[in-house]
């Protein structure tokens, strides 16, 4: 290139830096670190892909978490409505600079395009600009070797059969999985596809590249070194989350919920950030219709960026709008360990539940990725799942004899996850994701040292403890150690019920001590069965005369049993992304119902202790917490 030409491409690019770094009252764009690297080494008629976002990620944000899942198809119509008029905002600018194939990414209210160093340098002082991102080429690690075959250990580990037992199989689910596609000729997936309703490229199948208007994976090597090791990356990600049982085993986590998928990894495996924001708008809305009835519950991302140590925000507002809409977002932690500060893209973000691998003994594999988080120096990975000596479905092009591969790798550790999740969404339907994802946190194995770390995060999934968790009452009022005023006072407090109308009933224990061994006689008076948000609901409480009495150190001791029945009505759901089931200030959340008794005859200056009881459809007894109050004197 002449030396004139250098000269005017190095001041071209000056003016873009300086005019990033104004302050934003200037109306200036921001250019993000990878995109000033890319611009540093281009010549002016180099054509540079680039994602334009046309609003502060903030706002999207935050509307999103106003808007919840009750009401995230209004949301959908005014994130499509903001992306709308924000590209009318550039329609000049497009036709100007000769611009005609610009992508609209409407999760994010941005546009993807290519265009030259001039009209890189007007897009950057355009006054509907906030940020300028490098729309950058992505490729799909190849996962850790081939693993030696170990059948079946994996889905036990976690629990899964557990559940299975007690009616819960994921149905009702939906999990979108992102990846390289998905063999729709496997016997073992065909069953779980939710299928295009809408004739092909509809509601359930999603590929940019147009390679086919159904679902098909596209073949690459798990072992680059071996030809043999012919995998369909996504195939083989979605048969942990759903497959059936036609293997011989079973093999899918949630055999009953549902698959979409959206090819984001093309020919090469090589994706771009604009596809993939793309792919996790599409999620949201797959018929493209503004109703969200058909969006995904929880959306598998068994890939990362190849930065280590390094948060790269890219797909971070999109994963935002997701999680405040509703949607559960898992990324594989990365097969980059053992070292720590090896955290990557989109798993390090905090709204994303990243997840490392373990084998069949606990223990964390060398290969996972450890932390901390490169994003917000928080604990990384969030938690551990079976990673290798996975069994699990192959594309049936990869072989001619085998429609089945095991595997390792954090990406089918994230696949369990997913598949977990989709377990106890079936088992919960009205119950927030987030709510079901507090579950899985505060309800892992603990692995390791002694509490959260950075190579078992939380712990092993434990799928039946998480159910437990759920299901467990949580205790509203009096307040622990309140001192009361009068000789009754009302105890309530607050479960759910999982889909098959579990539990039951309720019992509740008193006593005068906190273990429970002097309880003792109250008298008790039906009250309404009530929630915040009930609407037209009956409820009665059955007052178990059968008190037994037995000496205990010389004392009578009985037992008082309150039986809850539920009577009729549904508990009210609230809108929202958020929430971990914990009560503020005696409010329980929105999706619990809410029971209350109140119990006469007490003593004055007596501290009583109380629980509740629960039965899983097992015959499992579920015990809350303790909590004691007294009668004032």
């Amino acid at each position: 290139m002449a030396m004139g030409a250098k000269i005017i491409s190095a001041i071209l690019w000056c003016v873009v830096f300086l005019v990033s770094a104004l302050p934003v009252a200037a109306k200036a764009a921001e250019v993000a670190p990878q995109l000033r690297a890319v611009l540093a080494r281009s010549v002016p008629d180099d054509k540079i892909a680039v994602i334009a976002t046309l609003s502060r990620s903030e706002d999207l944000v935050v509307q999103a978490r106003s808007f919840g899942k009750k009401h995230r198809d209004s949301l959908v119509r005014e994130l499509k409505e903001r992306s709308r008029r924000g590209r009318a905002d550039l329609e000049g600018f497009l036709r100007d600079h000769g611009i005609e194939d610009a992508t609209e990414l409407w999760l994010i209210n941005g546009i993807a395009l290519e265009a030259d160093s001039e009209a890189l340098a007007a897009l950057s002082e355009h006054p509907a600009v906030d940020t300028l991102y490098f729309d950058e080429t992505r490729q799909l690690s190849p996962e850790p070797r081939l693993s030696f075959p170990d059948h079946g250990w994996n889905i036990p580990q976690v629990g899964a059969y557990e559940l299975w037992t007690m009616g819960h199989s994921g149905a009702g689910a939906v999990v979108a999985v992102l990846d390289s596609g998905v063999d729709l000729a496997h016997p073992d997936l065909s069953p779980s596809w939710r299928g295009n309703y809408d004739g092909p490229g509809g509601v359930s199948w999603f590929d940019p590249y147009q390679i086919s208007d159904f679902p098909t994976d596209l073949i690459s090597l798990a072992d680059p070194d071996d030809p043999d090791s012919k995998l369909g990356h996504g195939t083989a990600v979605t048969g942990i989350i759903s497959a059936g049982d036609e293997f011989g085993l079973p093999l899918g986590m949630a055999p009953e919920s549902r698959w979409i998928a959206a090819r984001i990894f093309g020919p090469d495996n090589v994706s771009s950030s604009s596809r993939i924001i793309e792919a996790l708008g599409w999620t949201l809305d797959p018929n493209g219709d503004g109703s969200t009835a058909d969006a995904a519950d929880i959306v598998n991302n068994s890939w990362g960026l190849s930065e280590q140590n390094t948060c790269i925000d890219t797909y971070q507002t999109a994963i935002r709008t997701l999680r405040g809409a509703g949607v559960a977002v898992v990324a594989a932690a990365g097969n980059d360990g053992p070292s720590s500060f090896t955290s990557e893209s989109p798993g390090n973000y905090p709204e994303v539940l990243a997840v490392g691998a373990t084998d069949d003994a606990n223990r964390v594999t060398e290969f996972s990725a450890r932390g901390p988080s490169a994003c917000d120096g928080g604990i990384y990975p969030q938690l551990v799942a079976p990673g290798t000596m996975i069994t699990t479905t192959n594309a049936t092009a990869a072989s001619d004899a085998f429609d089945y591969v095991t595997v390792a790798g954090t990406s089918f550790s994230a696949a369990h996850l997913s598949g977990a999740l989709a377990l106890l969404r079936g088992a919960f339907p009205e119950v927030d994701m987030a709510v079901i994802e507090n579950a899985l946190l505060v309800s892992a194995v603990d692995l390791g040292v002694p509490g959260p770390d950075n190579s078992y995060g939380q712990g092993l999934i434990d799928v039946p403890a998480a159910y437990d968790h759920l299901l467990t009452p949580v205790l509203a009022a009096p307040t622990d150690g309140a001192l009361v005023d009068g000789l009754e006072v009302m105890l309530s407090w607050g479960q759910l019920h999982d889909s098959l109308g579990y539990p039951r009933d309720a019992r509740i224990r008193i006593a005068t001590d906190a273990d429970f061994s002097n309880q003792t006689t109250v008298t008790a008076s039906a009250a309404s069965s009530t929630s915040l948000l009930w609407a037209g609901a009956v409820g009665m409480f059955l007052f178990s005369p059968m008190s037994r009495r037995w000496r205990r150190t010389g004392r009578v001791v009985r037992i008082l049993l309150i039986t809850a029945v539920l009577g009729f009505g549904m508990p009210a759901c609230g809108g929202g992304g958020g929430g971990d089931g914990d009560v503020i200030e005696g409010q329980m959340p929105s999706q619990f119902v809410t029971r209350s008794v109140t119990l006469g005859e007490l003593e004055p200056g007596i501290t009583y202790y109380w629980k509740v009881e629960v039965e899983r459809p097992d015959g499992r007894v579920i015990e809350s917490a303790v909590r004691s109050f007294t009668v004032r004197p």
